[in-house]
């Protein structure tokens, strides 16, 4: 952790989140209490997001929040009973996380589920429409679908993208620029997805994207403040180089 927050501080990064993970047989894992200790041992310039199997009792989202959660990380594929982002056995978890005003990171997207099919847009659609005070962080910005997620997003209003490791430099660049300059300016959020991409590389590509100012303020810092938590409360980010 000391050495990824030297490359952190090297690009000129004050805050960041954590994510938990299922322990699942796909990819590796990261647990709840493992992944709070992280966050909790600094000087309060990270956050963490709890991840729970859609099996377990709802209540654990509440208890997930009273050990400092920020967020809740579903990503039912990785179930030992998978299941698609959108079906009704994931709705428990999703009613109590809109109960306590807490967002969702959904991954959709990359290699996510078994096809295509799996980051469906769509999916996502269906559940904002049926929870529609749920703030749904799509993880990856359904990529390489990235145009259907946008036009979502136009739909409702409480869908935030998170492009991460898809972003820039992939098909469906443009259209999440035009976007962000748009009507998704303040619901666009920056996410390393380290280590897959070398943060300083990332910063670069996306200061070579010549957003307005203000849009890439709001894309690298105050959407994420906003979102996970009040400006003040988390350092306020340096200037890009």
């Amino acid at each position: 952790m000391r050495m990824f927050e030297q490359e952190c501080g090297d690009s000129g990064i004050v805050a960041m989140g954590l994510p938990a993970r299922i322990a699942n047989d796909v990819w590796g894992s990261a647990p709840n209490d493992a992944v709070r200790d992280l966050a909790e041992d600094d000087n309060g310039s990270r956050i963490w997001y709890a991840a729970l199997d859609h099996l377990e009792p709802p209540d654990r989202v509440a208890e997930a929040v009273s050990h400092g959660a920020r967020g809740l990380v579903v990503e039912p594929f990785l179930s030992a009973t998978p299941a698609h982002v959108d079906d009704v056995d994931v709705d428990p978890m999703y009613d109590a996380a809109q109960a306590l005003g807490v967002p969702v990171l959904v991954m959709l997207g990359g290699e996510y589920g078994l096809d295509l099919t799996w980051c469906d847009p769509v999916r996502i659609e269906r559940l904002a429409a049926r929870f529609p005070q749920l703030d749904i962080v799509v993880v990856h910005a359904a990529w390489p679908l990235v145009q259907a997620m946008v036009g979502v997003a136009y739909r409702q209003p409480r869908i935030w993208l998170l492009p991460d490791v898809y972003f820039p430099g992939m098909p469906g660049q443009y259209d999440l620029v035009l976007a962000m300059r748009t009507f998704l300016h303040d619901r666009v959020i920056y996410g390393s997805g380290y280590p897959f991409c070398p943060q300083g590389e990332q910063l670069a590509a996306i200061a070579a994207l010549d957003l307005p100012p203000t849009c890439q303020a709001a894309f690298l810092y105050s959407n994420a403040a906003r979102l996970f938590g009040t400006p003040d409360a988390i350092p306020q980010r340096k200037e890009m180089p």
